[in-house]
């Protein structure tokens, strides 16, 4: 399965924090994994609030912040194990983009990033009125 939204979004950021962080950067990792945890409460959240009373929720607010530290620490896992080497390929895959290729696509993850923060306000907003 072909992941390029999040490899060139791993490429870009690790490509950023070479210096400090190498080929595997932890920073691009972290990142790919806070949008991907940020998707999947999108999806998550509204089913909980259907399933669940205000007093459930309250009841296993607990359980359901361990649940969701087990999904980042998931998501931490099978991304360093995804991206583990494959700096190097990305760079040969990407480093000679055009200046507007480049352009187009740092605006999309731009975009990508701010994204998932926005519809998680929207849908906290109206899920949880």
């Amino acid at each position: 399965m072909n992941f390029f939204f999040f490899d060139y979004i791993y490429y870009r950021i690790a490509r950023a924090k070479f210096k400090t962080q190498g080929p595997l950067s932890a920073t691009a990792i972290g990142f790919i994994s806070i949008m991907q945890a940020l998707l999947i409460e999108l999806i998550i959240d509204p089913i909980f609030t259907y399933l669940l009373s205000e007093n459930d929720l309250i009841t296993y607010s607990k359980q359901l912040a361990y649940l969701a530290g087990l999904i980042g620490i998931i998501l931490m896992f099978i991304n360093y194990k995804v991206y583990a080497g494959k700096y190097e390929k990305f760079d040969m895959q990407w480093k000679d983009e055009n200046r507007n290729t480049r352009i187009f696509k740092g605006i999309c993850i731009f975009l990508s990033m701010i994204l998932p923060v926005i519809l998680f306000t929207i849908e906290s907003k109206l899920v949880h009125k």
